[in-house]
């Protein structure tokens, strides 16, 4: 009996596939119905399907995009498209990856039907071809590679690693356990990671040109070092070649020659991604298995780093151990050198190390927190010059820091689009998916190979999504609200009542304190008061004003009413609030 999977996140849709066949007929079995790609993923991982049906728009992955993955894992899984979009596009794609039909809604039931019966025939004729030895053989060889696949699942995500470490209560990076549950080959010697970057065009990226570059790169990297080696092993992630290496320790120097070769070779096969550039990081030799986790975290940061030193090289760490630290002590050593009055002696060496990451996380953290507050204003303000403004001076304030990394690119690129996408889902009147917008745009920032171009991306997808918003905006209306937040934020400090707001916006007030609650949720008085405590904690923070006067230029003309109010939105007094920040800082 064949096992079938259907995916489509509209589930009339799904009930309607259901309905519309006579499975037993064609003996076929429906194993699973899933309400989006990611999950159909999941079931064709968990059920071994041999025909999924599925839909192409769907939240998280997208039909095709499921496809793809799912054809690095089962080959030879069967995939009917059922799709409300005849494109061009959709079609060639879904040709591209081998599926077998694509029906358009309305669903006919005698098309479907059809096809099904034509799958079931075909299938029937595959299995006559294939000899019992044959499937076994295959079947062995699928179980061998996805277990040896787990030893990158647990390199590059560590979550993963322990919980499983957990759950069978024994370590997993140790020979025995890899050798004799993962399919490994390890022997006790030498251990290297190594990673291939690729930087290039999104597209070029994600089509069918990178899995042939993926075979011609298997096959150099087997060709050049597989023969060096005890075992090695390979995958694609996340745009990265990830090879991992066991060999004999007296064949260190050749295997590291042996890679540039790769490397060179590789490179010569960017005709099939004209846009590329690759960027070879060969981690640590380390001889021990367990060491590789630590190792990968630094191949990590070195790919990471090429954002900041420049992209198409090859790096070799048994020769730039421990880079960014070096680096970073180096320049706190000459900063300090070089301030230091004559005949002084030079601090302690950790403590000025320490002092240095501290300062430097606080700057970074500084202009994210800087950016998180003005994004938050020009939702309120709706004002996309000022965004346009804001973005460029912090991508600038974040270029200008002293020992920036590569990580900290990553990390403010993140942090702020984590932050805008949430104040998106409150403002905007849209309708979206975080989580398929976030995936989107860590795709495309993962293919770019520097900071200034990183950076630039993550600002035009916020203004342009951001300009999207203002739009939609003024088509359903939201404009008195708008002009009402903007107004209190100027006015702030003055006698501010609802009925002359709604006035101006040519309201009554009971309408509009309406309203502005369903468009806020909250009331006009408690967003009045929100803005005026936000504006006391920067005069706190940031001037030596007293609280009375402080109280005076936030709107206040009563100081006990005042500090009652700050207290109960900042759980302290202001005075106290003033000595807390002042004792952050030192």
């Amino acid at each position: 009996m064949l096992r079938v999977i259907i995916a489509d996140d509209e589930p009339k849709v799904a009930n309607l596939i259901v309905h519309l066949v006579d499975w037993d007929a064609l003996d076929m079995d429906v194993v699973a119905v899933a309400k989006d790609g990611d999950e159909a993923l999941e079931f064709i991982m968990d059920l071994s399907p041999d025909i999924v049906i599925t839909d192409i728009r769907m939240p998280g992955l997208t039909g095709i995009e499921m496809i793809a993955a799912a054809k690095k894992i089962v080959p030879n899984l069967d995939f009917i498209i059922i799709s409300g979009f005849k494109h061009f596009e959709y079609a060639h794609t879904a040709i591209k990856y081998g599926v077998v039909d694509y029906l358009l809604k309305p669903i006919d039931q005698a098309e479907l039907n059809s096809t099904l019966l034509r799958m079931k025939e075909a299938h029937e004729q595959n299995t006559k071809l294939l000899s019992d030895m044959d499937r076994m053989i295959k079947a062995s060889e699928d179980a061998t590679k996805m277990n040896r696949q787990k030893l990158f699942d647990y390199l590059v995500d560590r979550s993963a690693l322990e919980q499983d470490q957990k759950k069978i209560q024994t370590a997993i990076f140790t020979e025995s356990y890899m050798n004799e549950q993962l399919n490994y080959h390890f022997a006790e010697d030498a251990y290297l990671i190594v990673a291939i970057k690729i930087d290039a065009r999104y597209d070029d990226i994600h089509s069918g040109v990178i899995d042939t570059f993926e075979s011609r790169a298997y096959e150099v990297i087997d060709t050049g070092l597989r023969r060096l080696c005890i075992d090695l092993n390979y995958t694609y992630y996340k745009s990265k070649i990830l090879i991992v290496l066991n060999y004999e320790k007296s064949a260190g120097n050749l295997v590291r020659s042996m890679l540039k070769d790769v490397y060179s070779e590789i490179k010569i096969q960017n005709r099939l991604l004209q846009s590329a550039i690759f960027t070879m990081v060969a981690g640590p030799e380390v001889s021990e298995l367990e060491s590789l986790v630590e190792s990968y975290q630094t191949v990590r940061f070195h790919v990471q780093q090429r954002l900041i030193d420049g992209n198409g090289r090859f790096i070799d760490l048994i020769h730039e151990k421990r880079y960014a630290e070096e680096r970073s002590t180096e320049r706190s050593a000459k900063c300090n050198a070089d301030h230091l009055p004559t005949g002084k002696q030079a601090p302690n060496k950790q403590v000025s190390d320490n002092q240095t990451a501290s300062s430097h996380a606080m700057g970074l953290n500084t202009v994210i927190a800087e950016l998180i507050n003005g994004l938050e204003t020009c939702m309120e303000l709706m004002d996309s010059e000022q965004m346009q403004t804001l973005l460029n001076q912090s991508a600038t304030s974040v270029l200008k820091l002293d020992h920036l990394l590569g990580r900290d690119v990553v990390q403010y690129v993140h942090s702020i689009v984590d932050n805008y996408l949430l104040m998106l889902q409150r403002h905007s009147p849209l309708q979206m998916d975080i989580t398929s917008s976030k995936r989107n745009i860590e795709a495309h920032i993962e293919v770019i190979g520097s900071a200034s171009e990183v950076l630039d991306y993550a600002n035009g997808w916020i203004l342009k999504s951001y300009k999207e918003m203002l739009e939609a905006i003024d088509d359903e209306g939201h404009r008195p609200i708008i002009h009402a937040k903007q107004y209190i934020r100027e006015h702030f400090a003055e006698p501010i009542k609802l009925d002359d707001i709604a006035s101006m916006e040519g309201f009554n007030a009971s309408y509009f304190s309406v309203l502005f609650h369903n468009e806020t949720s909250e009331t006009f008085s408690s967003y009045l008061q929100s803005i005026r405590i936000d504006e006391a904690k920067r005069l706190l923070r940031e001037t030596n004003l007293s609280v009375a006067k402080i109280c005076e230029n936030v709107g206040y003309s009563d100081v006990k009413n005042f500090t009652a109010m700050f207290k109960k939105s900042a759980g302290v007094k202001p005075g106290e609030f003033r000595k807390l920040y002042s004792w952050g800082r030192k």
